[in-house]
């Protein structure tokens, strides 16, 4: 996928969760750098850092279907 956003200190990507679309779940990947995922459950925004070298499938959104994930460079 293309991101919305890469400049020299951060890139941004649109994530939409495939397991909760009835879809295969995401394969394990890393994110190489440090990396914060935002969304929103209802009323309430969520934040989570990673940490670089963090390995998982699915982001950690809870219920949500859709967040944003920033990658610092």
């Amino acid at each position: 996928t293309m991101p919305l956003l890469d400049n020299e200190r951060v890139t941004v990507w649109d994530y939409t969760s495939g397991s909760r679309r009835g879809q295969t779940p995401a394969p394990k990947h890393s994110h190489p750098m440090d990396t914060f995922v935002v969304w929103a459950d209802g009323r309430a925004g969520h934040v989570v850092f990673l940490p670089a070298g963090t390995v998982h499938t699915e982001e950690p959104i809870n219920a949500a279907t859709k967040a944003t994930i920033f990658e610092l460079k």
